[in-house]
């Protein structure tokens, strides 16, 4: 993960701090997030082979409807189903035997990491979603982009709803699995078994 780095804007008064907040910016050469007054030196340009995580996430209206994590060593952490009106609040962490990480890698458009940023619908209809994003490589820069928009309005581009539809598709047998593992979902009972 990225190391805290001092903040000195006028919200955090030099905490130490790693997150995506509104008084940081992206690089729009290396994609790091950067508070603001603090230097910055660009590293090392992301390329897809670099690539090491990926990280999906959704919230309508402010809650998670959808948390996606995949890394170069199998690891998956699932959270809901990416639905407008998502109920399903089981969160796994787990491994996955299938190399799903590399399946949803290849979809990445290398013309992406090099638009980084934040982008709003102004005409927001229906609810507020926002769609998050992340691309780390091992070492160096950190691709993030942010989509504001309505459930009833233009989103996200294409190719990246795409994409988002990709990592559901790829991650939803894992979850169902980890549903059935946790108790989450019933099985259905042979219909010859009453007890």
């Amino acid at each position: 993960m990225t190391e805290p780095q001092l903040c000195n804007c006028a919200c955090h008064n030099g905490v130490a701090l790693v997150h995506f907040a509104p008084c940081c910016s992206l690089c729009q050469r290396c994609g790091a997030m950067v508070p603001h007054g603090v230097a910055h030196a660009c590293r090392v340009q992301m390329t897809k082979e670099s690539i090491k995580v990926i990280f999906v996430a959704l919230e309508v209206d402010g809650m998670p409807s959808l948390g996606i994590l995949l890394g170069d060593d199998g690891h998956v952490n699932r959270l809901g189903s990416g639905t407008v009106d998502n109920t399903d609040r089981g969160f796994f962490i787990g491994r996955a035997d299938t190399p799903l990480f590399a399946q949803l890698r290849d979809k990445v458009q290398p013309e992406w990491l090099s638009h980084p940023g934040a982008y709003d619908v102004p005409e927001k209809a229906g609810r507020t979603c926002e769609l998050i994003i992340i691309l780390k490589a091992s070492e160096g820069p950190e691709f993030v982009s942010r989509f504001r928009y309505g459930s009833e309005s233009q989103g996200p581009p294409a190719e990246i709803c795409q994409f988002v539809a990709e990592a559901v598709r790829l991650t939803d047998s894992w979850y169902e699995d980890q549903k059935h593992m946790a108790g989450l979902l019933k099985k259905a009972k042979p219909w010859w078994k009453i007890w």
